[in-house]
């Protein structure tokens, strides 16, 4: 599981498209950065062109907006300011929800076998006998094996 959730196939899916994003971000950022070295390399002497200039500047801001887009990210290590807890009528209905939102019960995880056994189970608790079918069963007994082999030897001593 990811997080305590059951991974389906949409979850795989869209994990993987998280990953796959990331890394492609971090190649573009790596290739812009060469490319920004490689110019300022190439034309290091020369003067260039206004619209050159302005280019150059462009990637310049776009690089380094990327690579400070995340210094305003929370980080989940730091210390953060706890919510009010209290609302304007006193009530204190949040300060209770979060001393059990950390624990909450996981549902017992069942297996396909598991379910099916407890469909077939319930199916059968619903089916009702009929009356009919139960007098019918009352007028039959049971045969054991022994009584079969006193029988056929009652009959074998009576031919003789």
């Amino acid at each position: 599981t990811y997080a305590g959730e059951k991974l389906t196939t949409q979850k795989l899916r869209e994990l993987s498209r998280i990953l796959y994003l990331e890394k492609r971000e971090k190649k573009e950022l790596e290739l812009l950065e060469y490319q920004l070295r490689d110019e300022e390399f190439l034309f290091d002497g020369t003067e260039r062109t206004g619209e050159e200039q302005r280019r150059m500047e462009l990637y310049n801001k776009i690089l380094g907006m990327a690579r400070d887009r995340n210094r305003f990210k929370p980080d989940p290590d730091s210390y953060h300011i706890p919510d009010a807890y209290d609302d304007e009528d006193g009530r204190q209905r949040d300060r209770e929800e979060v001393l059990t939102a950390r624990y909450e019960e996981e549902g017992e995880l069942k297996t396909e076998q598991q379910s099916w056994e407890e469909a077939l189970l319930s199916r059968v608790k619903h089916k009702v006998v009929p009356d009919d079918r139960a007098r019918k069963e009352e007028q039959y007994e049971y045969v054991f094996e022994d009584q079969i082999e006193f029988v056929s030897q009652a009959v074998l001593a009576g031919t003789r």
